[in-house]
């Protein structure tokens, strides 16, 4: 079916995966009298611990610019470090063990998202481009005329951001202080919105258009200004013409660049280097003296539990005594069992990326492990000479820590995957394949990565 459409507005596109809009990066005086109002060393423990994680962050990330040149985290090491400062934060019992304080744990999670740069995105940044939105006149639509006035108010008022959504989510905290949190985020919502709305009323004066769009549509609109989206489909003459017809950027849309790439990263994670991490493992522990050995070594497990390392589902995999028969690798993900081989084996595996001269195994288990986390959280944003250079080294990393080389199927992968000393030479192999067995095997990487998920290390 071929849809022919001169102009498609949406303004509620309702997105999958949207950050939420807290503006830590760029907190407005609202946020800042409020954070500074509560004094966490001076509070109870009930007050600690129902204290709002946005809160938390707040303050922890102005002590952690104090030192830092006024910088916020910015690399994945950096908000590790950052996470562990806050873990600093959670109070301790008399026998010096630390509390359950969910809060803390839920900021900790949040630094990655919180901590994304408040910024235009580029979808809006080019309807403020567009001809319909620098020349407005009687004919214009709604849609143009609030977009112009958003414009403005981006250019002047919001210094270069959109006005705030004014939603904050669902987070572990007494009603009193969330009430009170959603009352400040609301509040400077209202403010944007009363702004947006002046400049509003000034533009349909100036087309002669008086008060055609509603308060409601309006404050609807300025919630919504970072999801705006524009549909624009060519006429039918122009793709029956050999000449106007944009063949190329069809197929570009077909499959991208990065996402090739992020496929082949996910793919060596999960399927060449974490079954030489089980090779290792199942080395290190044997299957019929595994269950033994973590039962001596609880006390150890025990602490990871209470710094939340190891979740419940993990403890109850570990010691779940109804079961009798041999516990081996096959139980584990690679995340658990990087924790078991460096904590209870003594492997030095680290969480920054080992020098390329070194070649040993607790080098090569700290390679997977930092390639892991940093493809997990960050969610394919990683430069593509970096991802294709993460496959590359796991592939390397699997030959050396492999006891049994891989089958038939995974090393012509490999072998394929090799011939490719660039990026760009490996994109076009992936989009100019006619080989079934090649398209099979990233619609397998495919599925797989819309449903895997990666618990926090």
């Amino acid at each position: 079916m071929r849809i022919v459409i001169k102009e498609h507005t949406v303004i509620e596109s309702h997105p999958d995966s949207a950050h939420e809009d807290l503006r830590l990066d760029h907190p407005f005086p609202r946020l800042v009298e409020y954070c500074n109002s509560l004094d966490l060393e001076s509070m109870d423990q009930k007050e600690h611990s129902h204290t709002p994680w946005i809160v938390i962050v707040y303050k922890y990330l102005q002590k952690w610019k104090e030192s830092h040149d006024g910088n916020a985290p910015k690399n994945y090491k950096e908000k590790l470090l950052f996470k562990e400062f806050i873990k600093q934060g959670i109070r301790s019992n008399k026998e010096g063990f630390p509390l359950d304080e969910e809060n803390f744990d839920e900021a900790v999670k949040s630094v990655n998202t919180a901590l994304v740069p408040s910024s235009m995105p580029s979808v809006v940044r080019k309807l403020f481009e567009d001809p319909c939105c620098s020349n407005l006149d009687a004919e214009s639509s709604s849609f143009w005329i609030l977009v112009r006035a958003v414009k403005e108010f981006v250019d002047n008022e919001g210094k270069d951001l959109l006005p705030l959504r004014g939603t904050i989510p669902d987070m572990t905290a007494d009603s009193t202080r969330y009430i009170q949190l959603q009352h400040v985020y609301h509040g400077q919502a209202d403010d944007d919105v009363a702004v947006v709305t002046e400049k509003v009323r000034k533009i349909e004066q100036s087309i002669a258009k008086d008060n055609c769009i509603s308060d409601h549509d309006i404050k609807l609109f300025c919630k919504n200004a970072a999801f705006l989206r524009i549909f624009r489909s060519r006429s039918l003459a122009e793709e029956y013409n050999n000449k106007t017809a944009n063949l190329q950027e069809i197929d570009e849309l077909l499959i991208k660049t990065e996402d090739i790439h992020y496929l082949l990263s996910v793919h060596a994670i999960s399927n060449i280097a974490t079954p030489a991490v089980r090779d290792v493992f199942d080395k290190e522990f044997s299957p019929h003296t595994l269950r033994k050995t973590l039962q001596m070594n609880m006390g150890t497990l025990h602490n990871l539990k209470r710094q939340k390392h190891i979740n419940l589902e993990d403890w109850k995999l570990l010691f779940d005594n109804r079961k009798s028969s041999p516990l081996n690798s096959a139980h584990f993900d690679l995340r658990l069992m990087v924790l078991l081989l460096r904590n209870i084996a003594s492997f030095d595996i680290v969480n920054s990326l080992p020098e390329p001269t070194n070649k040993s195994k607790d080098a090569d288990l700290s390679r997977i492990h930092y390639y892991r986390n940093l493809i997990a959280h960050n969610h394919g944003r990683m430069s593509n000479e970096d991802l294709v250079q993460s496959v590359k080294d796991l592939m390397e990393v699997a030959k050396r820590l492999r006891s049994m080389p891989m089958n038939s199927s995974s090393v012509e992968k490999q072998l394929w995957i090799d011939q490719f000393d660039s990026p760009d030479k490996l994109t076009q192999a992936v989009k100019g394949t006619r080989k079934p067995r090649y398209v099979i095997v990233l619609l397998s990487i495919l599925y797989p990565i819309r449903k895997c998920q990666f618990p926090s290390v």
